[in-house]
């Protein structure tokens, strides 16, 4: 049910002769794995085994569902997809007897799906999800129906960020509604919302959610989880420009794949992206030698292409940066077919990163790959498929709401260029360089410190609300003003205070005495 807290405390005050009991024992390595300690719970379940003789048979087979809800557990946190699959079936094939195990059903079926999802198994985890969390909700278990529902909202984020958002905020309110706001279930519904704002380029919204998601998960208890939140906030703090600091996520990041007992398709994104940043911070020697020393399987994935393809370009060879990317795009100059019509050679229409299909993710992985391609075109001096490429970059991230992978892959004046040439994308065009105005040096140091800054009386309303927790829609709907309206507020006052997040213009703001004037 959740009370995780309230059986640690039961736990801690019984009397020490009852430590050998065996039911007792199988709750113990239950409030181990609560609390993080992998091992313990290991050697709980054991003894449990060892002492499972001594309990009344009326009771013994209660004991062996304990056991198996156990061993479930243990394979979903180590994500074991084949001990899962086992355990589940195990708890499945008993229940079909009466109402009394239907809580188990909906437990397994969650267990499951959640497995298969970490594994990129989608379709297979949208059914047992859909089907665990509908069962909860029809017995009153409101707990394993968050649960089962923070994940398919996860799932469906690999196909759709507005569903995928909905469906968050359906089960926050879920969660809030029954005292759970802060378990580690709900932080999935917090990284997929915030992962919905981030990738359209809402960078200080995204921020929020990932802090409530990192408030309220434990990534060692739930190493999958954990890599999608590290790999989330380095993404944040590349697209905020910080790139050392991302570097550092991703390398925290690392050792959470030790935990896992099969290999999870996010470490590849993680790997690209770590190099991606090593990039950034001008280290091409050490980019390289990555580069150099991964499983040549891992080096010919497509993030990886991508990111030898920007390791070329920043080593001033176009050449090679194109034959890296040609796997991916195709001939990127467009040519004629038999009526004189435009065409290109093999155009990728999505790219299925790490095996999660045509994500918002692969959509980012797309988008920066066409945007190498056009660098590295007119670095040769073929300004036509310098174009082409800028439109392709632009006409997929136009289609996805797609915004962030220009403030990874910054070429402002390509942008710039490509306005002149085609005004296809104008307003697409204007908003990125909008946004591409309010990264970190952009902003002239003079204009730093001085006088205070001249923020209206509408900002000032917006202002006054960014030290809560409030969300852009909830400081909306506080204010009677539309989503768009707060977020051009908020634009503007980042702009006028120099800052990039959310904490950081709310310091800034106090510092000058904005937060209590007017």
């Amino acid at each position: 049910d959740g009370q995780a807290a309230t059986v640690h405390e039961l736990l801690e005050g019984l009397p020490a002769d009852a430590a050998a009991d065996a039911e007792l024992t199988a709750l113990r390595a239950a409030d181990e794995l609560n609390r993080g300690s992998l091992e313990q719970a290991e050697r709980y379940l054991a003894l449990t085994g060892h002492r499972s003789v001594s309990v009344p048979e009326e009771r013994r087979e209660l004991l062996e569902v304990m056991r198996a809800v156990l061993r479930l557990r243990l394979a979903r946190q180590g994500g074991d997809l084949p001990a899962v699959m086992e355990e589940a079936q195990r708890l499945l094939s008993p229940c079909e007897a009466g109402e009394s195990r239907m809580n188990l059903r909906a437990l397994a079926l969650i267990s499951l799906g959640a497995a298969e999802l970490w594994s990129a198994r989608l379709e297979d985890a949208q059914g047992h999800l859909e089907q665990g969390a509908a069962l909860a909700r029809r017995i009153g278990e409101h707990y394993l129906e968050i649960n089962g529902r923070a994940h398919l909202a996860l799932v469906t984020h690999f196909r759709s960020l507005p569903l995928s958002a909905k469906q968050s905020r359906q089960v926050i309110e879920l969660a809030r509604r029954h005292g759970c706001t802060d378990d580690p279930a709900v932080a999935i519904a917090y990284m997929v919302l915030g992962a919905a704002t981030f990738w359209p380029g809402d960078l200080h919204e995204a921020d929020l959610w990932f802090k409530r998601a990192e408030q309220a998960l434990r990534a060692e208890l739930e190493p999958a989880a954990g890599m999608l939140q590290h790999l989330l906030r380095g993404e944040l703090e590349m697209a905020l420009g910080h790139d050392a600091e991302a570097l550092a996520v991703f390398q925290a990041a690392m050792p959470l794949t030790d935990l896992l007992a099969t290999p999870c398709p996010l470490a590849a994104q993680m790997r690209a992206r770590m190099v991606h940043a090593q990039l950034r911070l001008g280290d091409t020697a050490r980019a390289d030698a990555a580069l150099a020393g991964m499983d040549p399987r891992d080096r010919e994935s497509l993030e990886m292409r991508i990111v030898l393809a920007e390791l070329r370009l920043a080593q001033g060879n176009p050449e090679a940066a194109t034959a890296a990317l040609a796997p991916i795009l195709g001939s990127s100059a467009p040519g004629t077919d038999s009526q004189g019509s435009a065409t290109h050679a093999s155009p990728v229409q999505a790219i299925a990163v790490g095996g999660f299909g045509d994500t918002a993710d692969a959509l980012g992985w797309v988008v920066q790959a066409w945007l190498a391609e056009s660098v590295a075109c007119k670095a040769l001096g073929d300004t036509a498929a310098a174009e082409y490429a800028a439109e392709r970059a632009l006409s997929f991230a136009d289609s996805g709401d797609v915004l962030v992978p220009f403030l990874l892959h910054r070429a402002p004046e390509l942008l710039k260029r490509h306005a002149r040439h085609c005004s296809a994308h104008a307003a697409l065009i204007a908003t990125i360089l909008d946004m591409l105005t309010q990264a970190p040096g952009e902003h002239g140091e003079s204009s730093r410190g001085g006088s205070t800054p001249s923020v209206s009386d509408a900002e000032i309303r917006v202002l006054r609300y960014l030290p809560s927790d409030l969300t852009v829609p909830e400081i909306a709907r506080q204010l009677s003003l539309s989503v768009n309206t707060v977020r051009t507020h908020m634009r503007h006052i980042y702009d006028k205070l120099h800052t990039h997040r959310r904490r950081d213009v709310v310091e800034r703001a106090s510092a000058l005495g904005l937060l209590s004037s007017r």
